[in-house]
């Protein structure tokens, strides 16, 4: 006896389709390949030290970069489409007291895209 429900058969067309579909699901949730903010001196100093540097405690990004507020520096950077990490470490203010100063580093993705940034605005900051 013959099923009376059509058959429906894939193709190497449709299974190509679903694949292309698929791909552009997954890049689609990938990172941004650039940086969509426009460049200020801050901005390039930190770049270009943590690119230097493997990591930087908030108060090393302050002297070395010129501001009062690294936190929120880094917070613009991260909007900006870096990662950006900062892993919490433990220590003893001057007056005893356990706290948990910032350290600050490039992921290997943020490292890839600050390079290819500082590189596409080439008047490089002086990390002196």
């Amino acid at each position: 006896m013959k099923s009376t429900r059509p058959q429906t058969t894939k193709t190497s067309a449709d299974t190509h389709t679903g694949i292309v579909s698929q791909a552009a699901t997954l890049l689609a949730d990938l990172p941004s390949a650039h940086m969509c903010v426009a460049p200020t001196p801050r901005m390039k100093r930190l770049l270009a030290t943590l690119v230097a540097h493997s990591s930087l405690m908030r108060e090393q990004i302050d002297a070395l970069v010129g501001c009062s507020n690294a936190p929120g520096l880094v917070f613009t950077l991260r909007n900006a489409g870096l990662e950006l990490p900062c892993t919490p470490k433990c220590h003893h203010d001057r007056d005893g007291l356990l706290c948990r100063p910032g350290r600050y580093c490039l992921t290997e993705g943020d490292r890839f895209l600050a390079q290819q940034w500082l590189a596409e605005h080439t008047d490089a900051p002086d990390v002196s």
